[in-house]
């Protein structure tokens, strides 16, 4: 993480000596589940909520699995905000 020297140390910088990183695999992991397929609106309010909670980093799905799964992504990482120091994890 890039910051200015005036600002201020997050509250886990100051109790652990670096950030703390919450990655989440809702968006991946969670339509592997049986009947859980979420619409890209779903995907985009999940991200959203997520990056209102403090979490760091998602993992946004598979490209892999196609056109839809792709936009998809695309419309995360256009509501992902980068302000906050957020970012996608791809799929390995």
């Amino acid at each position: 993480m890039i910051a200015a020297a005036s600002a201020k140390q997050s509250w886990s910088e100051t109790a652990w000596g670096s950030p703390i990183v919450l990655n989440d695999t809702t968006l991946r992991d969670g339509e592997q589940a049986p009947g859980v397929a979420f619409t890209t609106d779903e995907k985009v309010a999940i991200a959203q909520a997520l990056a209102r909670a403090g979490v760091t980093e998602i993992e946004a799905g598979t490209p892999a699995m196609g056109s839809e799964e792709i936009a998809a992504s695309r419309a995360i990482v256009d509501c992902w905000s980068p302000a906050h120091h957020h970012r996608l994890v791809p799929d390995a």
